[in-house]
């Protein structure tokens, strides 16, 4: 009997030791695979979500462009200040035709062309006015003073603008 006893201790000792020293084996739960089917969903919604974020974004961009490109074009341009010049004239000085982009153009650059080209314009102001409108302001340049030079008049803005260099005085 203590043989017995001691061989069936011996015994259970072994069995002890084998499992510990064996890598346990992980069970699998049906709880595990509810987990990760879950957490696959929730990666393929937020991909989902981030695609179609980023297709409605283009899209309004797209319609944006569209949109700017088609309707907002210079139909109609008011020039106001200047009795020396053509609209004509003042239009091709500062770059600008009928039909050019409102949102796109460049009025800071066509102010400097006008100042620049047309010599008795003092000052000019360029505003836009959505959807089709653009509006010129001009303050047309008088001369001020003039001086004498080499037989020669040269004409000068109150602002200092050289406006024009004559062998003619003059009136006023």
């Amino acid at each position: 009997n203590k043989e017995r006893m001691a061989l069936m201790s011996e015994i259970e000792i072994k069995e002890k030791t084998d499992e510990s020293e064996a890598p346990a084996k992980k069970i699998r739960r049906p709880r595990d695979r509810e987990n990760r089917k879950n957490r696959a969903k929730t990666l393929k919604s937020r991909a989902l979500l981030v695609f179609y974020s980023i297709v409605i974004v283009g899209a309004v961009a797209a319609v944006l462009l569209v949109a700017m490109f088609t309707f907002f074009k210079i139909n109609t341009v008011n020039i106001e200040g200047s009795s020396l010049y053509t609209n004509e004239e003042i239009l091709k000085a500062a770059g600008i035709k009928l039909g050019d982009g409102l949102l796109f153009a460049d009025t800071q650059a066509a102010e400097r062309r006008l100042e620049k080209e047309l010599l008795y314009v003092e000052d000019v102001s360029l505003n836009k006015r959505i959807p089709s409108t653009l509006n010129i302001k001009i303050t047309q340049a008088v001369p001020t003073y003039s001086v004498e030079y080499n037989g020669k008049y040269i004409y000068v803005s109150k602002g200092g603008k050289i406006l024009e260099i004559s062998s003619k005085v003059m009136s006023g």
